[in-house]
């Protein structure tokens, strides 16, 4: 809720994707967040303001006064950081790129209005009325320009391999050399009032939540374009988001319905989607694309799941390799932003970004696992003493056939009989 304004509202107009609002009163243009938080303050000489309308791309707003003048105003001064890079959009045709690192700042001019900027994976996405630029980080200077097929583009996503271009007519997937892969299409296709918690996308394959019916989701792979069998929910889903990883076979979904539960979905190739529950009374969620890691938020609790995929073998393992954090501190209304390295970061309802740090062990335990050094991952959790670590590594070695290596991670967890029955499977082989 806002403070208590001087003059009465006469206009607000919602933002598509429902995270920004606009509101009238006399002389003055608010903007506030969905929460009611006023983020800028406007001052004009026109009187009452009578209506209020954004842009089809979400960055202008019209408004008409109570005098007869129209007024068109820009959002600027949005901003987006990534790592060590901060890019500032300064007016409507220029921004700024620092790197806090090096302490370098770049000025990039556009020949048209600014409309949508994504960065991530290295790489920097700028797209204005009619162009769109793709720019390789560091190098700021000859970025690759593609000409828009659509030019009311709402949403930019981007993966390790491709880049997503949503516009109101269409979904263009292109690579980072700007060749594109693939355009898919889907039953009651409206783009236009697809929010960014409703598609999700990989290295493989797109998901993306039914614009009329909210229990359906579509499920396509990226190259070459084929649609996968569409997954349908119990509930309507409100959160999708699809596991980043480099091995294709890894096709894990997690979602969030409407009962605020949280599922892992694997998605098969031509089978039906199998759906396993992870837990209950979660709002927001976030991969770790680096470990494959889960984060999501149980009301004033951030959760961390070291492995969820455990959960397709092991339900008692996947309640242990998990990590809580208390956040009452910071409030009851928090979202995850981003899940990058050993750090979550999320954000409350005044706009303030708080990071809570994950286990630093996790990646180099990940990163031990994948290369079959069983006696490190030993000597990691010896050192750390960690029952959620153990449990981690107890379902890793057991899906490697790691008897060894198993039997001391049940023993260091509780799991007495778990480990006596291996040492039973041990001494049948010695036989």
């Amino acid at each position: 809720m806002s403070e208590k304004l001087t003059h009465p509202v006469t206009s607000h107009c919602w933002k598509s994707d429902g995270n920004l609002l606009v509101v009238s009163c006399y002389n003055k243009i608010l903007l506030c967040n969905q929460y009611g938080i006023v983020l800028s303050t406007d001052y004009v000489d026109c009187g009452s303001i009578c209506s209020l309308c954004w842009s089809p791309d979400s960055t202008q707003v019209a408004a008409v006064c109570a005098n007869g003048r129209l007024m068109i105003s820009t959002l600027v001064e949005r901003s987006i950081s990534r790592r060590n890079f901060h890019c500032l959009i300064t007016s409507r045709k220029t921004m700024t790129v620092k790197d806090v690192l090096n302490e370098t700042k770049e000025n990039l001019d556009f020949p048209e209005r600014i409309v949508h900027v994504a960065m991530e994976y290295n790489h920097l996405i700028v797209t204005t009325c009619t162009q769109c630029f793709v720019y390789q980080m560091p190098n700021l200077n000859t970025p690759q320009i593609i000409n828009l097929k659509d030019t009311n583009v709402f949403m930019i996503i981007l993966t390790e391999k491709y880049f997503a271009i949503l516009s109101i007519s269409r979904v263009d997937i292109y690579t980072f050399d700007c060749k594109l892969v693939s355009s898919p299409k889907w039953p009651n296709m409206q783009c236009d009032i697809v929010q960014k918690n409703h598609i999700s996308i990989s290295d493989h394959i797109l998901a993306v939540r039914d614009q009329l019916n909210d229990k359906m989701i579509h499920v396509f792979e990226i190259s070459p374009l084929s649609t996968l069998p569409t997954i349908k929910h119990g509930f309507g889903v409100t959160d999708i988001q699809l596991m980043t990883t480099k091995i294709q076979d890894k096709r894990y979904l997690a979602l969030i319905d409407l009962s605020m539960n949280i599922f892992i979905v694997h998605i098969g190739h031509k089978d039906d989607a199998k759906t396993y529950k992870l837990g209950s009374m979660f709002h927001s969620m976030c991969w770790n694309s680096q470990t494959e890691s889960l984060a999501a938020l149980q009301y004033t609790n951030l959760i961390v799941w070291y492995d969820p995929i455990l959960l397709l073998n092991d339900q008692i393992l996947v309640r242990k390799s998990l990590e809580k954090s208390d956040l009452s501190f910071y409030g009851n209304k928090l979202n995850i932003e981003l899940y990058e390295d050993n750090m979550v970061s999320l954000i409350n309802t005044d706009g303030v970004k708080i990071f809570v740090q994950v286990s630093p062990y996790l990646e180099a335990m990940k990163n031990y696992i994948g290369s079959n050094k069983w006696m490190e991952c030993r000597t990691v959790c010896r050192d750390m003493k960690n029952e959620a670590m153990w449990a981690l590594l107890a379902g890793s070695a057991v899906l490697a056939k790691q008897l060894d290596t198993a039997e001391e991670c049940f023993l260091a967890i509780g799991q007495i009989e778990r480990a006596t029955f291996i040492q039973h499977i041990k001494a049948l082989i010695d036989l």
